[in-house]
């Protein structure tokens, strides 16, 4: 069946300095019960080829949004107004039929319901050493040195699934936002708007980002692009983009499962519109039966801050 959603919505609004400033804020709450989703606390020996789906998620979901504006401020002989919007979402899952885990950081109940999981990465191994004394990762496959060192979360010595938490939001932002101004003198304006996301975070994975993992060579990656950013015995720095890189899938296991290394922030800003503008005189529109007319510029996305 449909899942049941029940909702709270608490609202302000109000206009001051005249008329010249608008502010709006609401503060929403939601409580979803009966989310579709794949059961997962049913044990194997119930001989069930597929786990069930059924009505049994319970998600929260919280935030606010509102917008402010401030118009035809005078300072001087320019005219200026400002305006802002924001937008801030927080979900948190409820319940998820899972099974009970045996140490905090494997739950997911609590957690947002994009977030993605898998193991800490804690830098790159530089020395056979290294491996030698650290916890035992073999389970991920064959560690060389340049290879990616994961944190052992449980402390028992060995790298698994016991040792794999959440490393991501997910894809979707917590925060989104934009401000802009514009200003004007006589018949000229201009004005710029900006946009941003906050909160947003992906795993990248693929040939495109472990070249050569299913040996097709770098004809499909973006090895050339940042090709020199990667650990080698000349470059043994943890601070590169690239582990090290190897021909095939048997070399490459380790460095190929999820993990932090690969979670990349994808916050960013832009500048998304900019206009530079001129009012024709409306005497001279009045004889061509016109109320107002303009000539202006505009650029779209015109630069970005991410990264």
């Amino acid at each position: 069946t449909w899942a049941e959603s029940h909702k709270h919505n608490v609202g302000m609004e109000f206009t001051t300095l005249k008329g010249k400033l608008n502010v709006t804020v609401d503060w929403f709450k939601e409580n979803r019960s009966g989310v579709f989703l794949q059961r997962g606390s049913l044990p194997n020996y119930l001989g069930l080829q597929n786990q069930p789906f059924g009505n049994l998620g319970i998600i929260k979901n919280q935030g606010f949004d509102g917008t402010v504006a401030l118009e035809n401020l005078e300072l001087g002989k320019t005219v200026w107004s400002f305006n802002g919007t924001f937008s801030y979402n927080k979900d948190q899952v409820i319940e998820n039929d899972n099974p009970r885990q045996l140490f905090p950081y494997l739950e997911r109940r609590g957690r947002n319901f994009l977030a993605g999981y898998g193991y800490v990465a804690d830098g790159l191994f530089q020395s056979q050493g290294e491996i030698d004394i650290h916890a035992d990762q073999s389970a991920l496959g064959a560690q060389r040195v340049g290879d990616i060192r994961y944190k052992d979360l449980n402390g028992d010595g060995v790298i698994n699934t016991y040792d794999q938490t959440k490393i991501s939001n997910g894809d979707v932002p917590n925060l989104v936002f934009g401000a802009g101004f514009n200003v004007s003198y006589k018949k000229v304006y201009f004005g710029a708007f900006f946009q941003g996301i906050q909160g947003a975070e992906r795993r990248i994975s693929g040939d495109g980002i472990i070249p050569f993992n299913n040996s097709t060579g770098a004809e499909r990656s973006n090895l050339f692009t940042i090709a020199e950013s990667r650990w080698t015995e000349a470059n043994p720095s943890s601070d590169v983009f690239y582990p090290r890189l190897g021909y095939g899938n048997s070399v490459n296991t380790n460095n190929a499962v999820a993990s932090s290394w690969w979670v990349k922030d994808i916050d960013f800003l832009r500048l998304k519109t900019v206009d530079f503008g001129y009012y024709l005189p409306t005497e001279r529109l009045k004889t061509w039966g016109l109320k107002n007319a303009r000539v202006y510029l505009q650029g779209v996305n015109l630069y970005y801050w991410s990264k």
